[in-house]
């Protein structure tokens, strides 16, 4: 009962004690008329006490919601703040990582000692391990914070199989235990999933029982649980190992959890395996359990829903290249397959062009370029080709622009485009496809993640190869070794140990950014609106750059300053472009100085009556002729072998030398074409004159 005011209240109360004081009938009545006064009034007192009371909880339950809201927005603006930190911190890390990695196998490529050979053979499994648990964290991460998506292809499930088991054949048979993979007609099925996920689930799960396993076998397995389409698949991973007991099996696939603390010690690992590998299996509208008896051996079960396709499909589409970090590529395999396609490369920076074309060629790939969004679609308009990579962040129409552009066109539905950018953190991959991209490719190029990406899209048919030019040995690369804030050994292995094309971008770095540093100083100090996306473009084109020479003081300055510009973080801005100078200058003084160690090569060089080989030289000129006729960008670093074969000319010889270097520099093909005849009519080579 709840009165609207006080005077309704005292009224009832009076016309009660009214009763009381009455005469009559009423006089029996008082004793419980008494009662019932008494009664009343302690419900009103108890019911204002109620009232009181729900309005503190009220307020106490609007500030509660207050402070949960807020704590929440915190939570979700730090969950946020992790997510760029681990991007980030992703790429700092991978780069020292793949350096490592690189020079190692370019150590393990050259004649070494056999203690030494072993020393590098671990120093690989060691850093191969580490990639693989920066990468469990990076999951994890993702994970939690709802950012890791799925990425469904087409597959053939046997492949799966073929290729888990050709990666740990040799440890199982190190180990004397045989790892069977069973055969099923699950394994001829054409299904639509996302096979490199399943991948690392089995990876982790085949791993694990070698890990645990001393004597017996490994036997992995698949059965279909519900059929339809999707299809409800049970993978099965059972070994003969040491087990776990029963009362550890709840608490196996919490992170960061394993068997028991001596497990830790004993066998190493981080526990994200497991708990990454059941998340996994629970987006693919799965789960994941495991079975085992205490020293007799263990299974782990997983399921999964995966669509099946109604035929196989050749091609593309039924083709999938599997990895887990990008592992080496043999290059003439990658030739054999694509050698002789087609491909348009969507790139503003000449640098990185450069990069791209140098790559691409090496393996057979007839390359063209487009400067600009439009370009690109004129250029698809009148030519075919068998794939785009297309650059993000350009000046005018962006990557993003111009795949919608395309998309809308029947005719380029269908045509593979790739996102090739340093875009790199969390989201970026899904955005490029969400925009129509294909697939997404990071800068600095990584040759194994692009020729995977490309034998993913490109059709295998029939082509003519482009012409490949067998290149000398560069005698002088030594050079390089000095140079302070590159590191060479990581260059050259993304440039597919091309030292010409090395080179060609060193000195175009020098002439086309000297003054970088100035001009986007001067941008950022315009009012223009146009001033600040003109200084974030020149940092950005720098960072690509830096990344493929692997400059890593001068990436990390540009990055630093493109974020800031990006995010209009005024106050910032000085301090990180006197960084961004101080490590361009670096870089820059580090090519002066291969410059003129080269020079000094060049023009002082055997001057005790030393001669050309013509033997050597002849077929060198003939082929750069020919490129230099066609206007073939390779010219450069064909001239870069040439000139260590040319270092005792003296007189006319060495001055010709040098007119060709810079024609050659500034793609001056047919006053190069002058020089060169000029230069074998001096050298008495007959045919060229």
């Amino acid at each position: 009962m709840v009165f609207d005011s006080f005077q309704e209240e005292n009224a009832v109360i009076a016309k009660a004690e009214a009763l009381l004081a009455g005469k009559g009938e009423s006089r029996d009545l008082r004793p419980a008329y008494a009662e019932l006064l008494k009664a009343y009034k302690e419900l009103l007192k108890t019911e204002k006490r109620l009232l009181s009371f729900s309005d503190r909880n009220e307020r106490q339950l609007l500030t509660l919601s207050r402070s949960l809201q807020q704590a929440k927005q915190a939570a979700e603006v730090a969950n946020q703040s992790k997510s760029i930190f681990l991007a980030n911190m992703s790429h700092e890390i991978r780069t020292p990582m793949n350096a490592v990695i690189g020079l190692t196998d370019l150590a393990l490529a050259a004649d070494a000692l056999p203690t030494v050979r072993a020393y590098l053979v671990k120093i690989g499994n060691a850093s191969h391990s580490l990639l693989r648990i920066i990468n469990d964290i990076l999951d994890f991460s993702k994970m939690e914070a709802g950012k890791l998506t799925l990425d469904p292809v087409d597959f053939v499930l046997c492949d799966l199989f073929v290729h888990v088991q050709d990666l740990f054949q040799v440890r199982a048979a190190e180990q004397n235990l045989t790892l069977h993979f069973v055969d099923s007609r699950e394994c001829q099925f054409l299904l639509t999933g996302d096979v490199l996920r399943l991948e690392q689930i089995l990876l982790n799960l085949v791993g694990n029982a070698l890990k645990f396993t001393r004597q017996g076998q490994i036997e992995v397995r698949v059965t279909t649980v519900e059929r339809g389409n999707p299809l409800l698949l049970q993978f099965a991973v059972s070994d003969t190992g040491i087990g776990i007991p029963p009362a550890q099996l709840a608490r196996l696939f919490q992170p960061f959890e394993q068997a028991d603390g001596s497990t830790t010690r004993h066998y190493g690992g981080t526990g994200l395996g497991l708990a990454i590998s059941k998340r996994l299996a629970e987006m693919m509208g799965g789960e994941m359990w495991a079975e085992s008896t205490e020293g007799q051996g263990s299974i782990f079960y997983f399921t999964a829903r995966l669509r099946r396709k109604a035929k196989a499909r050749t091609g593309a589409a039924a083709r999938q290249v599997y990895h887990s970090e990008w592992p080496q590529v043999d290059p003439n395999q990658v030739a054999q397959q694509i050698g002789g396609a087609r491909v348009l490369l969507v790139e503003d920076n000449p640098l990185n062009q450069q990069v791209a074309e140098g790559i691409l060629r090496s393996v057979g790939v007839v390359v063209a370029v487009a400067t600009s969004g439009g370009e690109a679609i004129d250029r698809l308009a009148t030519q075919t080709y068998d794939c785009v990579l297309m650059d993000i962040q350009m000046p005018g129409m962006d990557g993003y622009e111009t795949v919608r552009r395309l998309r809308a066109d029947a005719r380029f539905f269908h045509l593979p485009i790739i996102a090739m950018t340093a875009h790199a953190m969390t989201g970026d991959r899904e955005k490029s496809l969400a925009a129509g991209m294909n697939d997404h490719v990071i800068k600095p190029i990584d040759k194994r993640q692009l020729f995977a990406t490309l034998l993913r899209w490109i059709e295998p048919r029939e082509r003519a190869v482009a012409g490949t030019y067998t290149l000398p040995v560069v005698a002088d690369a030594t050079a390089f070794q000095a140079m302070v804030g590159v590191d060479v050994g990581a260059a050259l292995e993304r440039l597919s140990h091309n030292h010409g094309l090395f080179r060609a971008i060193l000195r175009d770095l020098r002439r086309d950014y000297a003054t970088v540093d100035e001009q986007i100083r001067v941008a950022l100090a315009g009012k223009r609106t146009e001033d600040r996306a003109i200084a974030r473009r020149l940092a950005h084109s720098v960072k690509g750059i830096a990344g493929n020479l692997s400059a890593p003081a001068l990436f990390r300055a540009a990055s630093a300053l493109e974020k800031a510009i990006e995010s209009a973080r005024r106050e910032t801005w000085p301090a990180l472009l006197d960084d961004f100078k101080t490590a361009l200058a670096e870089v820059l003084a580090a090519i002066d100085q291969l410059e003129q160690a080269e020079q000094t090569c060049l023009v002082e060089g055997d001057t005790t009556g030393a001669t050309v080989d013509l033997e050597r030289v002849e077929p060198v000129f003939q082929q750069l002729a020919d490129l230099f006729a066609s206007a073939n960008a390779q010219s450069q670093e064909m001239f870069d072998t040439l000139k260590p074969l040319l270092a005792g000319l003296e007189g006319e010889g060495r001055v010709l030398v040098q007119r060709l270097a810079e024609q050659v520099d500034q793609f001056a093909f047919q006053e190069a074409c002058v020089s060169l005849r000029q230069l074998a009519g001096v050298l008495g080579l007959a045919g060229l004159e």
